[in-house]
């Protein structure tokens, strides 16, 4: 049985009420639909020491010039102006985190947050997301986003914590695609420029406060710019995934791949009989997964 919600039920349907008629066609900016924050403040910074103490442990990659000046959150920071007015003379470098699907790692309670509020988009798209979605967070004062002007495949909620954030918005058919990553079934594209005022005349740009959520379908190219010090978390929603990505998630989900590795007893002088049986390491993957339906 669901225990008590975290959102008001009538802030989450008001919320999808408006951003239906701009679903799957623009970038959108909702002025502060919850009286509850997704994030606080003081959970964002929670975030952000943990991952910082990861990095000093030698648990996660984290820059070695930024440990080396201590311009990492500490728990001696009691708030975000705390610590941004501490490295504020020591690091006048633009500083940026992106932190790729770790924040329900810190805190399993946000996730719950996160199906409350895409619980209505599920009955919008008609089912649930074949690829999945996740929690990102971003932080930092920074000129531009270090990928540039890039769209990614997925569709998009940010919850603004820390503000003023601008994000700016450009059609797909804008620009070219010049890189994109992974090259099979790319999730993240580049047009493999930064030079975002060059283009600002025909960009929708949104900037947004503390509270705020802006909603930008997949495949919308836009890049973000903070002069000042912001920060939010994002849900991005995969509705659409290949085989071949489904596959890559799942096999190692349904498979026991934690055994060392191990030479193949082959015969180079037959090799044609080698090549003609499935290995010992497979055989005994394959009856593992059978044992453990």
């Amino acid at each position: 049985e669901r225990g008590a919600m975290y959102f008001d039920q009538r802030e989450i349907d008001a919320f999808w009420q408006t951003i239906a008629p701009a679903w799957n066609n623009q970038p959108l900016l909702i002025k502060r639909p919850f009286s509850k924050p997704f994030v606080s403040e003081s959970e964002f910074l929670g975030f952000l020491q943990r991952w910082a103490q990861e990095g000093r442990d030698g648990r996660r990659m984290i820059g070695v010039h930024l440990v080396d000046a201590d311009v990492l959150p500490s728990p001696k920071d009691r708030s975000l102006e705390a610590f941004e007015t501490r490295i504020a003379d020591r690091w006048p470098k633009d500083w940026y985190l992106y932190l790729s699907d770790g924040v329900q790692g810190y805190d399993g309670g946000i996730w719950e947050r996160a199906i409350e509020v895409i619980r209505p988009a599920l009955k919008l798209q008609g089912g649930l997301p074949a690829g999945g979605m996740m929690l990102d967070l971003f932080y930092g004062k920074y000129r531009s986003t270090p990928t540039g002007i890039h769209l990614d495949s997925s569709d998009n909620l940010a919850f603004v914590v820390r503000g003023p954030k601008r994000l700016m918005f450009w059609p797909p058919e804008r620009f070219a695609v010049k890189f994109a990553s992974p090259p099979i079934n790319p999730s993240h594209q580049q047009a493999l420029t930064g030079r975002y005022a060059e283009h600002l005349a025909d960009a929708t740009v949104i900037d947004a406060e503390a509270g705020d959520v802006i909603y930008w379908p997949k495949e919308f190219w836009h890049i973000s710019t903070s002069d000042n010090w912001s920060g939010m978390v994002t849900l991005p929603i995969w509705w659409n995934a290949s085989a071949a990505n489904l596959a890559r998630t799942m096999v190692p989900k349904l498979l026991d791949l934690r055994g060392e590795s191990r030479f193949y007893d082959v015969d180079v002088d037959d090799a044609a009989s080698a090549a003609s049986e499935l290995p010992a390491a497979l055989i005994h993957a394959i009856l593992f997964r059978q044992r453990n339906r």
